[in-house]
């Protein structure tokens, strides 16, 4: 005669102890009152001995339950994940906004600069043009100083003659 304790309490066949010991203990009785007490159940000695039934349920136990601990182990992780996430984001939008204004600085600096550059230029250009010019008067006051002495010479000899007739 089967009892009702021997219903609630779990007799695997030790061929099954690698998927039990994977298990929690409610789990193995929430598994054995699946296949004792179903539509068409098993016979107490058929859920005790090596069955395919037995094997099939087990394994799918086994597999749910394993997927649940991942979720479960997940779910902290995700959320740690998501906040370093979220802050690395908020650095990187501050360090963009400053690049942006770094960059802003550059380009005001890179116009000055290209202003101050024209107007260098437009200077040396006048210098050059200056120095040009009085390049060219000394030059030209170079080329006039021996005809200078020549009528200087000529001249302080007629001043001689003039002063000798008086």
């Amino acid at each position: 005669m089967v009892t009702m304790t021997s219903i609630l309490t779990p007799s695997f066949h030790v061929y099954y102890s690698k998927q039990l010991n994977q298990l929690s203990y409610s789990i193995k009785i929430d598994v054995w009152q699946r296949l004792t007490s179903r539509k068409h159940p098993l016979l107490i000695e058929q859920a005790s001995s090596i069955h395919p039934e037995v094997e099939d349920l087990l394994n799918k136990a086994v597999g749910n339950y394993i997927k649940q601990k991942e979720r479960q182990k997940m779910k902290p992780i995700t959320s740690d994940c998501e906040t370093s996430l979220r802050q690395e984001n908020e650095e990187l939008c501050i360090s963009k906004q400053v690049l942006e204004k770094k960059i802003e600085e550059l380009l005001d600096l890179q116009e000055q600069y290209k202003s101050r550059e024209v107007a260098i230029t437009r200077s040396l250009e006048e210098s050059g043009e200056k120095v040009s010019q009085l390049s060219d008067s000394v030059a030209f006051f170079k080329s006039i100083i021996p005809d200078m002495r020549k009528v200087n010479i000529s001249a302080k000899k007629s001043i001689n003659l003039l002063e000798s007739k008086y």
